[in-house]
């Protein structure tokens, strides 16, 4: 945890609050290292915790097996170190587009944020969805606008509900 390198500040850093931090890190809460604006981190010389936050990214939410701190005169040496293996971790909130689902969610987007796309489903969904590289199924669920299938398939529910809402909003309009 470096403090103002190259500035008259260097000599002086903020211990307290490098321990109050590592005391977070400790307990495995990894995010609470996005949570730091850039007001708190410039005020404390604490930039470098951005670089932090990507690795715990990585990470995920896991207790460190170590957590160590050496203060100097000029700056802080803290590790973390993680030595077993990571226990299950829960599902993403927000997982990432499986690739078969890729022009199936490409359509659903366009639906949801696009008037003019939308305009061309309600004219002829049977066109619109001749635009996209669907199974039999996908394109049965997006004629349909069919929910429960796109969800069984795995599109993420957030881009179905709002191709779903802005469809029926522009139907009624």
């Amino acid at each position: 945890m470096s403090h103002f390198p190259g500035t008259e500040r260097y000599s002086d850093p903020d211990l307290a609050w490098d321990k109050a931090v590592l005391e977070t890190l400790a307990t495995g809460n990894l995010k609470s290292l996005i949570g730091w604006d850039e007001a708190t981190l410039d005020r404390t010389g604490n930039v470098e915790l951005r670089c932090w936050a990507v690795a715990a990214g990585a990470l995920g939410e896991r207790k460190p097996d170590i957590v160590r701190m050496q203060p100097s005169w000029h700056h802080n040496y803290a590790s973390l170190g993680w030595f077993g293996k990571a226990s299950a971790q829960p599902a993403p909130h927000y997982p990432s587009i499986k690739p078969e689902l890729l022009e199936l969610t490409a359509a659903l987007h366009e639906l949801a944020h696009d008037t003019e796309m939308r305009c061309q489903y309600l004219a002829n969904a049977t066109a619109y969805a001749d635009h996209f590289r669907l199974t039999p199924p996908q394109r049965a669920a997006l004629l349909a606008l069919d929910r429960p299938a796109l969800l069984a398939m795995g599109v993420h529910p957030l881009v179905a509900f709002l191709a779903g809402m802005q469809i029926e909003r522009q139907r009624r309009s």
